[in-house]
């Protein structure tokens, strides 16, 4: 196996004896393209600011390579870990041409001329060059601050939240852009959202933190698909939860007998992607719909079943819905992942 090109180790960090992060644990091998994906306050940028030495760990160690950055009582500085950084707004130099805010982390290299205009093509900025940052839409800024980042060759790049200041028209088309650059030039990337859907359609693999710990980590698809405990499920995308009764491969629920993916025993809750909730009309269904929500693709339906809870259906946008009020029979495709209940 190879060696990672980003190790912690029982990482930890707190502000004013509040734990930001909690003995935090992860590997990223070379050449990949991580998400560190959580909520707002999670403390998925304080291991940003760990890694790239804008913070002190309390304890445990970080590596990038075979190189220990980072462990007790030492910490190499920024500018010695071969880390490049692109912060959410950029700070890009407003005085300063592109070329010139490109070349500011090298200006000391016999090779500048040359490695400005690498990065410069690597970013598709050449036409461009000398114009400042005022004058360039949101999307070329951001290129710009990566190829800033990019001309030190570093081994690792972090990125802040790296489109949440783009529009949504345009937020798509720069994300796919970015991913492209970076894995062009090589570069391993740790970026931060709070975006399920830019984490889950951009990454190798994902890293979910909540509440300063790392949940899951593994491939977009098995953490959507198999959230490894309800936090999991619950923060990547919607999700149904029924109480059932398990016993074995299947477990007893409002909605009947639901297969599960794991054999169980006892109480559990039972997870359910709108997705592979399927609703029929039935006048003698166990549901009455109350809402629907078209957003293009798909259609939202949702309907309460007979204990008042709240399903939510997700169908191909060009079906025609069910009309509110109307009885449904709730059925589920595919085995489910469910949670033990203590």
């Amino acid at each position: 196996m190879n060696t990672p090109i980003i190790a912690c180790y029982t990482l930890s960090k707190a502000f004013n004896g509040i734990k930001a992060v909690k003995d935090v644990e992860l590997e990223i091998a070379p050449g990949a393209f991580v998400a560190l994906l959580g909520p707002s306050g999670c403390g998925k940028t304080t291991v940003l600011r760990l890694l790239a030495g804008l913070e002190t760990p309390d304890t445990g160690v970080i590596r990038i390579g075979e190189v220990e950055i980072a462990g007790k009582g030492y910490a190499l500085p920024p500018e010695k870990r071969r880390l490049g950084m692109v912060f959410q707004e950029y700070a890009l130099f407003p005085h300063m041409s592109v070329r010139d805010n490109i070349a500011f982390g090298i200006r000391d290299r016999p090779d500048r001329d040359q490695r400005i205009d690498e990065v410069l093509t690597l970013v598709d900025l050449q036409s461009i060059q000398d114009r400042g940052p005022h004058s360039l839409s949101g999307g070329q800024q951001q290129r710009v601050a990566l190829a800033r980042a990019l001309a030190p060759k570093p081994a690792v790049m972090l990125l802040d939240e790296p489109f949440s200041n783009l529009d949504a028209a345009l937020r798509q088309r720069v994300r796919r852009e970015i991913r492209q650059i970076l894995l062009k030039a090589g570069v391993t990337t740790l970026f931060v959202t709070h975006d399920q859907e830019e984490a889950l359609s951009l990454s190798d693999d994902v890293a979910v933190m909540i509440d300063g710990t790392i949940m899951q980590y593994g491939p977009p698809e098995e953490l959507y698909r198999f959230p490894a405990n309800q936090a999991v499920a619950g923060f990547l995308g919607e999700t149904n939860f029924l109480q059932g009764q398990a016993c074995g491969m299947y477990a007893e629920s409002v909605l009947g007998r639901i297969q599960l993916h794991t054999a169980m025993q006892g109480k559990v809750t039972i997870m359910i992607r709108p997705e592979n909730l399927i609703l029929a009309p039935d006048p003698n269904g166990q549901a009455t719909v109350c809402h629907h929500e078209y957003v293009g693709h798909s259609r939202i339906i949702m309907a309460r079943d007979q204990q008042n809870q709240l399903l939510r259906c997700r169908l191909n946008g060009s079906l025609p819905p069910p009309p509110i009020g109307s009885k449904v029979s709730a059925s589920v495709q595919d085995a489910a992942m469910a949670y033990q209940i203590s």
